[in-house]
């Protein structure tokens, strides 16, 4: 070894073996892994931003980012260029005293994290310093004793976060002075610094009056870092492709007029995407934070003009802090497209009624909802909201006398066609597709648990707080002598799609994303019954909770992994929602590994999925090899007499007569029967059954593709220690493609 290295190792094992104790063999696992620390620190969080002021929220503040986004990103990309083993993979005498780390060595992220800490507090609270430094460097020695880090390690990563947090800190600082200084006078005028926080003024951030134009000046800048952050965390690749996303790319390599069970839309925004930035994760997503961001911007630029800035800077905040649309700014599925367009033509149609009569208006109405019936069917309702408004409130009825409106549904009406034009010439699929999806023409039986699951989901996903304020917003509105024309505008926009579902689940189970174009008309509403007015002291602590508890909850729903290093217990698979985002790359190993062992009997071979799911997952994923016998495409969606999805409408495997497949089922391992409570938010019927879920064989048309089909291998996909789900293996022989006997041509498993 080097030089330098031997100097390493060797004081490594004068720290790990010469300093070893009973004492130290006790005290240092305790220093560096224990399940006190994340709580107290929570704890200390709590106080310092109840009770601390602006110094402690300052101080809070700067520690979450310089640790977040110093550990995950600079840490991390760093442990993975350099990608130094941790010492007892290496050095057989070295045994570990605590859990086995699978990220690199170099640096360490516990020096880093406690170098930035340490940093902060010596600027912020000084007299606390000469406690937290000890505890810091107690930390950093446990490490090296532990067996975990060489002492390099350790010095590296308390140069690397006293570097990036003291430049971190010094840029924000100058963007203060020179952002505040011209935009913020009076906030300046009591903040010159951020590392001189008077003490004698209190909190320095209470009684700074704001304009208008000064909360629109902080609503641009709360979207740009918000779109910073999630540009960000989609290029960290954190998590890989649902399998919507994955089938709805494979859209996007086919472009056509419309699809099976979806308009256009969201296979144009993909093939942008991906033809901007390549067939990568991020380039499928590159359009959703865009979307998030234009979103937030037309929010703030109307209730600029319409009413105040404040209440659309609050509004974005609360969006932010919502699962349902937090999460959906960084997925890429048709419903970032339904609520953006759904959103853009109530804002149009504001101006378009209120306004001087303009027919320019009710264009942009027209062209917005055009463009949301070709993301989403659902948008295809707001058609109901205007006329509920032309219809029932008097002041609007003179526009039916105008071609405004007609126009506007005329536009939309043309816009539509290629899906009219598609759909005729496939035999009107997608109608039936909705009709059977939604169980139409189907006979009603009222059950309460599809409404109770439903209601259930949605407290969850519109965050209790929030999804309670618009409830008792309702009521408000209902009894309220004054009304504003603005609220019954918001009113109209959003409750009949929501109480239509709502209605629609006592007939069938309705999925918790199909009211998501109604939540924000609803968050206006909620927000201009008590933003716009002084409020109670108590208004504004369910407020900031709502606000802390979903920024919390969107938080780990972006990395579930954090709760377990927040918690020292690994969140069980079974109940991780995330765990459809993970282990396809694993997956896709998978198949080409069996593939390659199938092939070694001679001839080529092609691969079948399932589910459309698992066939998307796999043309994303699977590792290509240069030379590889069977030309492409290989990988297909089993064949079927009738439509099931969009595979149906593009070449199947016909053309490989006499081709081996390999047909692929995913299967949930027993114990990754979904929690009683999670079955519940999923509007699960069987919440109660202890059963483990079956294996179900292959389509009975498969035995008459092939001369023989083979059960071959069950595969645990396996990652980070725990089983995500199991593939199924059927070695399928010599396709020939029989034709099916008549009396099996009407089965359900055909």
């Amino acid at each position: 070894m080097p030089w330098y290295l031997n100097i390493d190792t060797a004081l490594l094992r004068a720290v790990h073996h010469g300093l070893k104790n009973p004492a130290f063999d006790r005290i240092m696992p305790f220093a560096s892994d224990n399940n006190f620390f994340i709580p107290l620190v929570l704890l200390g969080a709590a106080i310092l931003l109840i009770r601390g002021g602006l110094r402690g929220r300052l101080f809070v503040l700067f520690v979450f980012l310089a640790v977040g986004l110093g550990d995950t990103f600079i840490c991390n990309t760093i442990k993975q260029l350099t990608d130094r083993p941790r010492p007892f993979l290496v050095l057989p005498d070295i045994v570990p005293l605590i859990g086995k780390g699978d990220s690199g060595s170099m640096p360490s992220s516990h020096a880093a994290n406690w170098a930035a800490i340490c940093l902060l507090t010596f600027i912020y609270y000084r007299k606390a310093f000469v406690f937290v430094l000890p505890l810091g460097l107690i930390v950093s020695f446990s490490r090296v004793y532990n067996g975990v880090h060489y002492p390099s390690d350790i010095l590296a990563g308390w140069l690397l976060g006293g570097g990036y947090s003291s430049g971190g800190l010094f840029l924000l600082n100058l963007s203060w002075q020179k952002i505040a200084s011209k935009h913020f006078p009076a906030a300046y005028q009591k903040l010159p610094s951020l590392f001189q926080i008077p003490a004698s003024s209190g909190d320095a951030s209470k009684g700074i009056p704001l304009s208008d134009k000064q909360w629109t000046q902080i609503g641009y800048g709360l979207v740009a870092l918000l779109f910073l952050a999630r540009i960000v965390y989609l290029a960290s690749g954190k998590i890989e492709l649902s399998e919507d996303e994955a089938y709805q790319w494979l859209w996007s390599k086919h472009l056509d007029w419309s699809y099976y069970s979806k308009p256009p839309l969201i296979a144009c925004t993909q093939w942008l995407g991906t033809h901007l930035w390549g067939d990568n994760m991020f380039g499928v997503r590159f359009f959703s934070p865009i979307i998030a961001a234009i979103l937030s911007l037309a929010v703030i630029r109307f209730f600029a003009r319409y009413s105040t800035a404040r209440v659309g800077v609050l509004l974005v905040l609360i969006t932010t802090a919502l699962p349902m649309l937090g999460v959906g700014a960084t997925l890429m599925t048709i419903d970032p497209l339904s609520v953006l367009f759904w959103t853009l033509a109530m804002l149009a149609g504001w101006k378009a009624l209120e306004s001087d009569y303009r027919p320019s208006n009710w264009i942009w109405v027209g062209i917005w909802a055009g463009f949301g019936s070709l993301s989403k069917y659902t948008n295809i309702g707001q058609w109901v909201s205007f006329g509920i408004l032309l219809i029932a409130i008097p002041k609007y009825r003179f526009h039916l006398k105008k071609p405004g409106p007609y126009l506007a549904f005329l536009i939309n009406c043309l816009m539509f066609l290629p899906v009219i034009f598609w759909n005729a010439a496939h035999h009107w699929i997608t109608v039936e597709h909705v009709r059977s999806d939604g169980k139409i023409g189907q006979g009603w039986e009222f059950h309460i648990f599809p409404f109770l699951t439903f209601i259930g989901s949605e407290l969850v996903l519109l965050n209790p707080v929030f999804f309670s304020g618009i409830v008792v917003s309702l009521a408000f509105y209902l009894f309220a002598r004054k009304k504003t024309s603005l609220q019954t505008y918001f009113l109209a926009m959003g409750a009949p799609l929501f109480l239509g579902y709502t209605i629609f689940t006592f007939h069938s189970r309705v999925l918790p994303n199909w009211i998501a174009p109604s939540v924000l008309p609803l968050l206006c509403l909620m927000i201009l019954s008590f933003g716009q007015t002084p409020v109670s002291a108590c208004i504004r602590r369910l407020f900031f909770t709502g606000l802390a508890f979903g920024a919390t909850l969107v938080i780990l729903l972006h990395d579930t992994r954090l709760i377990g290093k927040i918690t020292h217990r690994q969140l069980p698979a079974n109940v991780d929602p995330l765990r459809r985002v993970h282990g396809w790359k694993e997956t896709a190993k998978i198949v080409a590994d069996e593939r390659i062992k199938f092939m070694a009997q001679g001839k080529p071979v092609f691969i079948i999925g399932d589910h459309y799911g698992i066939t998307g997952q796999l043309a994303f994923n699977f590792p290509r090899v240069k030379g590889d016998p069977v030309p492409e495409p290989f990988i297909y969606f089993r064949k079927t007499l009738h439509p099931e999805n969009q595979f149906y409408f593009w070449p199947d495997y016909s053309l490989r007569k006499g081709e081996n497949a390999l047909y692929v089922q995913l299967v949930d391992a027993p114990d990754l029967k979904p929690g009683w409570f999670k079955q519940w938010l999923l509007g699960s019927w069987e919440i109660f059954s202890s059963e483990p879920p079956e294996m179900p064989p292959p389509r009975v048309s498969l035995f008459y593709q092939f001369e023989k089909v083979k059960e071959g291998a069950l595969v645990p996909v396996v990652d980070r220690g725990q089983v995500l789900r199991q593939v199924r293996f059927w070695e399928c022989f010599n396709f020939v493609d029989h034709e099916i006997p008549e009396k099996f041509l009407s089965h359900p498993s055909l």
